[in-house]
Order: structure tokens, then C-alpha cells, then sequence
């Protein structure tokens, strides 16, 4: 058996920073990721938008979109949206570049063809990282799983619920009827 090496996060981007294909490093090795269809495109957006104004507002960071995240020496994950305190979005060197730590929230849409093993190993990944929090996205059944990622808490949200996110996004509340189109 031949070993390989492990792509670095160093490599990775100098190989794929500016490819017009999607993908993550995950452990050291490429893996290429869906486009998704329209209705998760909606959802995206309008979490990006509430988010964003209400940052914003308050001076909390910045959002951002499908941006890459430095979880690990090879392992750079792309969540949906994400969020990163002010206080360390001052620590980004170069921002054309993968961000150099793990988002302060983490926000993944969940296809129907995400496994189940697939959606845990993002859970630890980003817990290990440091990540405060992640939303898993439901859209089949409209519903979001808020995990409190260094408590290990977990609570789950119906699409009659409000989110109220005060330890990291202070003031923040979201109705999840707005973020499920008719």
C-alpha cells in the first residue's frame, strides 16, 4: 500500500483558492461539493440578510457566505453562512485568502442527500475548532437545530419559532417563518 500526503490548508488554497469548483479539504484530501437547487439558495439568502442588517446595525462583524475556514492543519470547511465577532475579524491577515480560524457561528442548509455520518463529522469538526455555535438548516421539514457547540447543548426550532441567539449575536431574534419561503 502506497501512503499519500495530506493536502496542508496552505496547499489546498494555492491549488483551489481561485477554482470555480466547490470544494473543502477535509483530513487532507479535496472533496467536491454540491450545488444546490434554488430553494436552498432562498433560505441562504434570507438568513444572510437578517443576519447581515441586524450585524451591521450593531457593529457585532461581519457575515459571510461560502467562505473557507481554516478547522484544522487539513481541513478547510465552507459552511452556508456564517458569522465571525468583531474581535476576531480584526485577526484576518489577508482576506482574500481562507480565514485563518473557525467562525464564531457556523450555519449549514442540509440536503436530503447529506448522510447522517456526513452532517456529525461537520458537528465535531467545527466543535473541535472552537466554533460557539451552529444552526443545521432543515428545509424539508422547516424546522433549524441550534447547537450549542462548546455547552454541547442542543435545541430544536420549529418554523412557529423565534431564535433569540444572545451569547453570540446579542439583541438578534429571528422568526424561522421568515426564512422558509412559501
Amino acid at each position: 500500500m502506497v501512503a499519500t500526503d495530506k493536502l496542508t490548508a496552505e496547499e489546498f488554497w494555492t491549488r483551489y483558492g481561485d477554482s470555480e469548483t466547490r470544494c473543502e479539504l477535509l483530513r487532507g484530501e479535496v472533496v467536491a461539493t454540491v450545488s444546490h437547487g434554488s430553494y436552498h439558495g432562498d433560505i441562504a439568502a434570507l438568513i444572510t440578510s437578517s443576519l447581515a442588517s441586524h450585524v451591521r446595525q450593531h457593529h457585532l462583524g461581519r457575515v459571510k457566505v461560502e467562505a473557507h475556514y481554516r478547522l484544522g492543519e487539513h481541513t478547510l470547511r465552507v459552511p452556508d453562512v456564517s458569522f465571525v465577532s468583531a474581535e476576531h475579524q480584526a485577526l484576518i491577515d489577508d482576506p482574500t485568502k481562507f480565514v485563518p480560524f473557525a467562525p464564531d457561528l457556523a450555519i449549514e442548509i442540509i440536503s436530503p442527500s447529506e448522510t447522517h455520518t456526513a452532517v456529525r463529522d461537520k458537528i465535531e469538526d467545527y466543535r473541535a475548532a472552537g466554533t460557539a455555535m451552529m444552526w443545521l438548516v432543515y428545509p424539508n421539514s422547516r424546522g433549524v437545530d441550534v447547537h450549542d457547540l462548546q455547552a454541547g447543548r442542543i435545541g430544536h426550532f420549529g418554523p412557529e419559532d423565534t431564535l433569540v441567539l444572545e451569547a453570540v449575536l446579542p439583541g438578534f431574534r429571528l422568526a424561522l417563518k421568515q426564512i422558509f419561503p412559501d
